[in-house]
Formats: structure tokens, sequence, C-alpha cells
């Protein structure tokens, strides 16, 4: 699922014109410079059991953070995810995705981002239902 969503994600020319290919899962790679950046973190995920095992059918809590050097930028990222995900239902990269519906947005900042630099950061949480393509 993380690599099909990152494609997803890299694959948007309108978050593409903002983050290029700033898009990481958990921490940003040393000696990554740049913003506005956005960092991808899987806070759960379960799988439903029935009678007859898994099925298959997977319910994962995604966070988005999306880093500016002002708000406004991290505001442009967020709106940019938002609008690409809020809603989203379709096949991508062998992972069928049933549903993603952003949960809570939130604005954050500015903070020490990397003990270097303050940023800003706009945080959102979304349901993600996926399954694997079959």
């Amino acid at each position: 699922m993380k690599a099909a969503l990152t494609s997803l994600l890299l694959a948007d020319p309108d978050l593409e014109a903002l983050v290029g290919t700033r898009v990481h899962w958990l921490t940003l790679p040393p000696g990554e410079a740049g913003a506005p950046y956005l960092i991808l973190q899987e806070i759960s995920e379960v799988e439903p059991m029935h009678l007859e095992g898994p099925t298959g059918l997977r319910f994962a809590r995604l966070q988005t953070d999306a880093w500016g050097e002002r708000l406004a930028d991290a505001v442009a990222v967020a709106d940019a995810i938002e609008d690409l995900l809020n809603g989203y239902a379709a096949v991508s990269g062998g992972i069928r995705f049933e549903r993603i519906t952003k949960e809570m947005r939130r604005d954050i900042g500015p903070v020490d981002a990397d003990g270097t630099r303050i940023l800003s950061r706009v945080s959102m949480d979304f349901e993600v239902v996926w399954s694997k393509e079959t």
C-alpha cells in the first residue's frame, strides 16, 4: 500500500508542482534540502477477520504532514493532498483503494523542524480502506 500511495502522490501534477519528489515515509532523509515537503506515516492498520479467516480488506490510519517555510506553503501542500486523497477510490499500483477519507486536519507551527530551521506544518489523518488487487 505504501509504494502505491507514494506513486499516486508523486504522479499528481498539483502536488508535484509544490514538493517535487520530496514525499517520504517517517522522516526526511539525511541531506534532503528544500521545503515544502511531505512526510507520511502509517499510524495503525487492522485486517478484520471472519469465521473463514482474514477478509483481505485492510483499514489503515494514514498521517500526512505537509511542511513549509511559511504556513501558507504548508497549507498549499495540505490542500493538494486533501484534493487528491479525500474521497479517492480506484486501483493504483496493484492496490485497490476502496475508500480514502479525511478524518481530521490541524495546523501546527512554527516548529523547530531539524535543529536548524523553523517550519510550519499542516497535519491530516486519513482512513485508508484497501486490499490487494486480485
